[in-house]
């Protein structure tokens, strides 16, 4: 007689999904003191889990330290594909030293053997001076016979003209969107100075009075007394760069919803004269909610379905949607607001409704949404697909606890399966291939924010001491399935 021999063995397929990458701008020109937002967009990509760094990369250094500064990465957001997208930004600062810089969006992603890389580079360009006074010198020198005279003459044109000449101000630089309670900066460049004998200071005007004083005064903020600002010049930095005759006046700011359309001032003051400048600053708050849901869940054939785009808590109120099939535009949609929510903030709804038939399955309905909260390009999707097939589940291993009981001690062996629809599914348990009723337990299934469904079988029992050896299966049946999917457990007990 020969004794078979039987073996078990797993294996597990790992489904990815490799993202599109986009960096914008790939060459971005900023003048010294400016700020700049550069976009690392990645879209499209499975499983969910991406790692993003951003590293720099100056003349011809060896290395990339990694960047965490200034950067702004969200979270993925789910697209009706099961893909994902994420958006991550850096600002930059630009300084001479940045000219030439290279800044790199790095990703990890199981998709990827390495990590992948996009660059874009960084051109700072100096603030443009005003002409030398060499160009009044020269022309003194029309005639050799006066020589000495010319020289006293440019000297004394020097210091009684062009030491008067006041400095250049920029107008206030100030990020491309400021968010609710979060600390952003603004920016004055001074250039063209003889001299550090000059002063700057910041205003912001108190809140409820900038409109009804610049009415008051004939429609000219800058016509504001300054009784009815607040000095807020102790919270700025100014620094000086000899070499480019640049000073950089920087004060950081923080501003609530309530504080939209807050007026700064930036005055710098020589002698007697006197340079203002003005910026009005706009307020914006990210959605917290972002996310389509159909009704029913489940789409059925010749039934209604209505597919919801809906985006919450976010400001300014002023939201455009839009709603694509498969990149054409649907024209038959019906949108809720956007309507005021708790605490000035705007809620908006979307929706498209249809009949379902089977030319529908596989179909891609995408909402677009363009909002002053979002970076460039300025606008956020996400879509949903028709699955009137529905999606097969992902069945788990069986997992034993304890992993190794032990004679007459109760154990149970649970399987995850998870990510299915429609909800109608079967999860039964065999032992050496004989079914089994006592013991078993099945969760309901559980809808997810995806729109599939979950749920946990468990078998409960008291081994014995025969048991030892005895091949456990999970056998689940579903729609989606042309065979039953089985997981096994060989049952380990110790004596």
């Amino acid at each position: 007689m020969i004794t078979p021999e039987v073996g078990y063995g797993n294996i597990q397929l790992d489904v990815s999904v490799q993202p599109s990458v986009t960096v914008l701008p790939e060459l971005a020109t900023i003048t010294v003191g400016e700020e700049k937002t550069i976009l690392c967009e990645i879209t499209r990509f499975y499983p969910k889990l991406m790692e993003v760094t951003w590293l720099v990369k100056k003349d011809l250094a060896p290395e990339l330290p990694a960047v965490s500064r200034d950067v702004c990465t969200g979270i993925p957001v789910p697209n009706g594909d099961q893909t994902y997208n994420v958006h991550s930004r850096i600002t930059v600062l630009a300084s001479m030293e940045e000219n030439g810089a290279v800044y790199v969006c790095q990703i990890k992603h199981r998709s990827y053997g390495t990590p992948h890389r996009r660059n874009a580079t960084l051109k700072v360009v100096a603030p443009r001076l005003p002409s030398d006074s060499t160009a009044v010198i020269a022309g003194t020198f029309s005639t050799s016979v006066l020589l000495i005279l010319a020289v006293l003459g440019a000297v004394f044109i020097y210091f009684r003209h062009f030491q008067r000449v006041p400095p250049n101000v920029s107008e206030i630089i100030q990020p491309a969107i400021i968010y609710a309670n979060e600390t952003a900066k603004l920016k004055c460049n001074i250039t063209a100075f003889r001299s550090h004998a000059f002063k700057v200071q910041w205003l912001r005007v108190k809140q409820h009075q900038f409109l009804d004083q610049a009415e008051g005064l004939g429609g000219s903020p800058e016509a504001i007394p300054l009784n009815r600002c607040d000095d807020v010049s102790d919270k700025a930095e100014n620094q000086f760069d000899k070499q480019h005759g640049l000073c950089v006046s920087t004060i950081p700011i923080q501003l609530a919803v309530e504080d939209d359309n807050t007026e700064f001032r930036c005055i710098v003051r020589c002698g007697r004269t006197e340079i203002s400048r003005t910026a009005v600053l706009k307020v914006t708050v990210r959605p917290s909610f972002f996310q389509i849901s159909s009704l029913p869940p489940i789409p059925e054939l010749q039934k209604p379905l209505v597919l919801c785009c809906r985006m919450e808590k976010f400001y300014p109120g002023s939201v455009s949607l839009e709603w694509f099939r498969d990149g054409q535009a649907v024209k038959d949609v019906t949108q809720f607001g956007p309507f005021e929510d708790s605490g000035q903030l705007y809620s908006v709804w979307s929706q498209s409704q249809l009949t379902v038939t089977k030319e529908d399955e596989g179909a891609v309905y995408t909402c677009c949404v363009r909002h002053d909260s979002f970076p460039e390009p300025g606008f956020r999707e996400i879509s949903y697909e028709l699955n009137l097939q529905g999606t097969a589940p992902k069945v788990m291993w069986i997992k034993c606890d304890p992993p190794q009981p032990g004679t007459g001690q109760e154990c149970t062996l649970n399987c995850s399966v998870s990510n299915f629809c429609p909800d109608s599914i079967s999860v039964k348990w065999q032992k050496n291939d004989q079914p089994i009723h006592a013991g078993v337990s099945n969760s309901p299934p559980v809808l997810n924010a995806s729109g599939l469904y979950s749920l946990w079988s468990f078998l409960r029992f008291t081994p014995e001491e025969d048991d030892d050896g005895s091949v456990f299966k999970c056998v689940v049946e579903h729609s989606t399935l042309s065979e039953p999917e089985e997981r096994i457990h060989v049952l380990n007990v110790s004596k």
